[in-house]
């Protein structure tokens, strides 16, 4: 059986813990006697309801690993499939999908200066993230740990953050301004003057497209969650005017020569990003 059809198995889980972090957010602590290995930063797993009507798992991210058999998840009750979630209880089974994801190279990470942004629901799997590289790098004291995490809240209903504070340096934005910065996890990096040799980042995708933007300028390594196992595979929309390899939006007379002599389908151009109008889309919005 290969690594892959191992990490995607369907798999029993007991619950030992069900506790609630902040409004509509939940921590979620299971055994799993079949887990086949220990879990990585940014990977997940997919949760079954036991609503037989709803046939997919939802996707949740790990936030800890307490030992080989064991997975803490945290996740916010959003819809129909994660309320049913939210209802199980200490001692009950339910099933899980998993391991999936890549995660984040953590090995490659050792010795350098690591910059964490969590969003919303994009904090809970950088706490393990945080929690190895303090590891790796022998930190006996967070201000001594390579590691910074700035996390982004709505206001100051926060979660998870004391349990940061043990592994890393931590700083903190909400939109309102209640906590830390005002703002969002880029303005409380450029305020603090906070610099790393790389940056890994999980949370929106208004979030992620900002990140980029920001590691692209400062000329820094960006790992971002994901990956070719994963029920959760997102691509990271391109910049501004950007085509798939980077390159820059058409000048308009270059733009009209392409498009001379072909036909554009309901309005859609088939030079995507490289034709100016599209680049232009709302979907580029500011973050």
């Amino acid at each position: 059986m290969t690594e892959t059809a191992i990490r995607k198995q369907k798999m029993r889980a007991e619950v030992l813990r069900h506790e609630t972090l902040a409004p509509g957010i939940r921590s979620l602590e299971l055994r799993i006697p079949e887990l086949p290995a220990a879990a990585r930063p940014g990977q997940f797993v997919g949760v079954y309801t036991g609503d037989g009507a709803m046939l997919l798992p939802r996707p949740i991210s790990i936030c800890d690993s307490g030992d080989e058999k064991e997975l803490r998840l945290v996740y916010r009750v959003a819809g129909k499939g994660t309320a049913e979630i939210a209802g199980l209880e200490a001692g009950e089974e339910t099933q899980i999908l998993g391991i999936l994801g890549n995660g984040y190279p953590v090995e490659e990470l050792k010795n350098k200066r690591v910059l964490l942004l969590g969003g919303g629901i994009g904090i809970p799997p950088m706490l393990l993230l945080a929690k190895q590289l303090s590891a790796l790098n022998n930190a006996e004291e967070k201000e001594q740990s390579p590691v910074i995490t700035v996390l982004g809240y709505r206001d100051a209903q926060m979660f998870l953050r004391e349990e940061f504070e043990k592994y890393a340096q931590v700083f903190i934005a909400t939109e309102d301004g209640s906590v830390g910065t005002k703002g969002n996890v880029l303005t409380a990096v450029k305020q603090e003057g906070i610099r790393a040799d790389a940056i890994c980042a999980c949370g929106p995708m208004p979030m992620l497209r900002a990140v980029k933007a920001y590691a692209a300028q400062e000329d820094r390594l960006l790992h971002l969650p994901g990956g070719e196992n994963g029920l959760r595979r997102r691509r990271l929309p391109r910049l501004r005017g950007e085509d798939d390899q980077g390159r820059r939006a058409l000048p308009r007379e270059e733009h009209q020569d392409l498009h001379r002599g072909t036909r554009v389908q309901r309005g859609i151009c088939r030079y995507l990003n490289r034709c100016p109008p599209h680049a232009r889309s709302k979907r580029f919005g500011q973050y």
